[in-house]
């Protein structure tokens, strides 16, 4: 990892992504590098916009911030940790709009091209039981976070053309995000871990 100078950190919501995120920064830090974490939901955020209009429009610029970012990296000494955007951000945007996982997996490698000169590193979190998983980190959530999140999935096109609502929609959606995103930490060539943390440690 020391040749690094791109880490990405991944998981559903609650692996573990951020509190991990934090910890190598700061060991990055106090080893001496210049580093930069971006959260998943930083803004501005380098990569993402969150204003999602259409799909071919989305992932175009998407695509266009991060070879701007690898530009940037590539001139600088910096390392760049991102939290929950080579996947989870990008991938989640795709699926509210039931978009097909073969233009999912097609985005991925041109993101995987872009970004090789920087030899990425990936930290993948998973659960043996995913769907137990998601039901644990559901429930120590506050009930606010629960309506938010409930509706917000159930007003997906991904939800609304299953009839989805509530937890089985999150549910739902969130054991899709998992079956996609295995594949493509399966697709990768970069390096990568892929770690088990069920008991959220």
């Amino acid at each position: 990892m020391i040749k690094t100078k791109l880490i990405c950190i991944e998981g559903i919501a609650g692996s573990g992504k951020s509190s991990t995120a934090q910890i190598i920064y700061y060991n990055l830090k106090k080893s001496g590098f210049n580093v930069k974490k971006y959260h998943e939901f930083s803004h501005p955020h380098p990569v993402h916009n969150f204003q999602f209009t259409n799909v071919r429009s989305w992932i175009n610029n998407t695509i266009i911030n991060w070879k701007n970012l690898v530009n940037q990296i590539k001139i600088t000494d910096e390392v760049i940790i991102l939290d929950g955007t080579i996947i989870q951000n990008s991938i989640e945007n795709l699926i509210t709009v039931n978009v097909d996982n073969e233009i999912i997996l097609d985005y991925i490698s041109k993101i995987e091209t872009i970004t090789k000169d920087l030899n990425p590193t990936l930290i993948y979190f998973y659960q043996d039981d995913p769907t137990q998983a998601i039901k644990d980190i559901y429930n120590q959530r506050e009930e606010e976070w629960k309506k938010k999140v409930t509706s917000y999935f159930e007003n997906t096109q991904f939800c609304i053309l299953r009839n989805l609502k509530g937890f089985e929609g999150y549910e739902s959606f969130i054991q899709n995000f998992r079956k996609i995103s295995d594949k493509i930490y399966k697709s990768l060539s970069i390096s990568k871990i892929s770690i088990e943390n069920s008991d959220g440690k």
